[in-house]
C-alpha cells in the first residue's frame, strides 16, 4: 500500500460513530476518499508522464544523428547552390564573350568583303575601256588592231576613226578555226568604246560584243542572264547594269552579291 493510501487508511479509523458531527464527518469522508482517488490519478499520470519522457529521450538519442546527417545534407546543398551559381555566373560571361567574338568576326567579315569589293571595284574600273569580241575570224599572224577597226567599219557601220591601244586574243590558240577566240580591245577613248558597245544590237550571229568585267562580276552577271532572256521573250524590258543588277521595266527587281558569289 502506497504512502498516500495509508493515510487515508488512518484518517478514516480516527472517525468514531456517535460523533455530535455525523453528517460532517461522512462528508469528510467522502472527501478523503475522493482525494484518495486523485491522489491514485496523479501518481499513475505521473508513472504515464515518466515513461512518455523515457520514450522522448529514446527517441532524441535517435533524432539526433539523423538531425545531424539532415543538417550536413543541407550544408552540402548550400555548397553546391553556390557552385551552380558560380558556374552560371561563369557562363554568362562566356556568352557574352561568345557573342563580343561574333560580332568582332562579323564586322571582320563585313570589312573583308568591303575591301573586297573595292579591289574588284577597282580592277573593273581600270578595265572600264576594254570591250570584248567573239566570233571574229581568227589567223595566223594577225594584226588584232587593224582586224578590229576593220570589223567595226564593216559590221557595226562606224565611219568615223576608233582608236585601239591595245587587242589580243585570249586563251590557247584551238585547232578548230571554226570556233576563233575572243579579242579584248582596249580603246583610247571611253566614248568611242561606249559608242561601239551600243552598236552591237546590229550584230548578226556569230558575232558579239561585251564588257570586260572581273571574274567575280562576270561570274554573277551570269547569273542574271537566264531571266533577262525569258523577260525579253514575255515582252519585257529587261537589262544587267553594273555591277549585277537586274533592271525590268526600268526598275532593280534583283541584285547578286558580287563579293558573296567571289
Amino acid at each position: 500500500m502506497s504512502s498516500e493510501n495509508e493515510v487515508c487508511y488512518r484518517d478514516a479509523k480516527r472517525m468514531r460513530p456517535g460523533s455530535d458531527s455525523r453528517e460532517v464527518t461522512e462528508e469528510v469522508k467522502e472527501v478523503r476518499k475522493d482525494l484518495c482517488f486523485l491522489r491514485d490519478e496523479v501518481m499513475g499520470l505521473k508513472e504515464r508522464l515518466n515513461a512518455v519522457l523515457k520514450a522522448l529521450e529514446i527517441v532524441t538519442s535517435e533524432v539526433s544523428p539523423l538531425g545531424a546527417a539532415v543538417k550536413k545534407v543541407l550544408e552540402k546543398i548550400e555548397k553546391q547552390d553556390e557552385r551552380m551559381d558560380m558556374i552560371e555566373a561563369n557562363v554568362r560571361r562566356q556568352s557574352e564573350e561568345v557573342v563580343r567574338m561574333r560580332r568582332r568576326e562579323e564586322d571582320a567579315d563585313e570589312k573583308l568583303k568591303r575591301m573586297q569589293w573595292r579591289v574588284i571595284d577597282q580592277e573593273a574600273r581600270e578595265r572600264r575601256n576594254n570591250l570584248l569580241f567573239y566570233g571574229v575570224k581568227e589567223d595566223k599572224n594577225e594584226d588584232c588592231i587593224g582586224l578590229l577597226k576593220h570589223f567595226i567599219k564593216k559590221e557595226l557601220h562606224i565611219n568615223q576613226p576608233v582608236d585601239i591601244q591595245r587587242a589580243h586574243r585570249i586563251g590557247r590558240p584551238r585547232a578548230n578555226n571554226d570556233r576563233p577566240r575572243p579579242i579584248i580591245a582596249n580603246f583610247l577613248n571611253y566614248q568611242v568604246r561606249e559608242l561601239v558597245r551600243m552598236e552591237k544590237t546590229n550584230l548578226r550571229k556569230p558575232y558579239g560584243i561585251s564588257e570586260d568585267f572581273p571574274y567575280e562580276i562576270r561570274k554573277a552577271r551570269e547569273m542574271l542572264v537566264p531571266e533577262v532572256v525569258d523577260l525579253r521573250k514575255k515582252g519585257k524590258r529587261a537589262s544587267i547594269i553594273y555591277p549585277a543588277k537586274l533592271i525590268v521595266d526600268g526598275k532593280i527587281v534583283k541584285e547578286i552579291d558580287v563579293v558573296g558569289r567571289a
